[in-house]
């Protein structure tokens, strides 16, 4: 199996600790990682098109909303949830608090 395209922009010391394509987008996939970030990425270009502060801690999941293509959520070692809107990503739409 042959490499077809490889992206970097995560903290060098950091995983990636989830990776997952838009289902309405082949192009269009996110990465979650140590580095407390979630990146969006479309594949046609070099860097990512949003940088997304998302946790405290690091972010060990992210997935997309299969009902709407521009809400995703993310879960932390800080105990959280956060649902977010790709378009609005200033804050979540929602943090669910969870295990003590």
């Amino acid at each position: 199996m042959a490499l077809l395209f490889c992206v970097q922009a995560h903290l060098l010391d950091c995983c990636v600790l989830r990776c997952c394509r838009a289902p309405a987008h082949g192009d269009v996939f996110l990465s979650a990682s140590g580095d407390t970030t979630v990146r969006l990425w479309d594949l046609r270009q070099p860097q990512p098109t949003l940088v997304l502060p998302a946790h405290a801690f690091e972010v060990l999941s992210a997935d997309w909303c299969k009902y709407n293509d521009c809400i995703i959520a993310t879960g932390s070692i800080d105990k959280t949830i956060k649902v977010w809107d790709v378009r609005q990503p200033q804050q979540p739409l929602t943090t669910l608090f969870g295990h003590s």
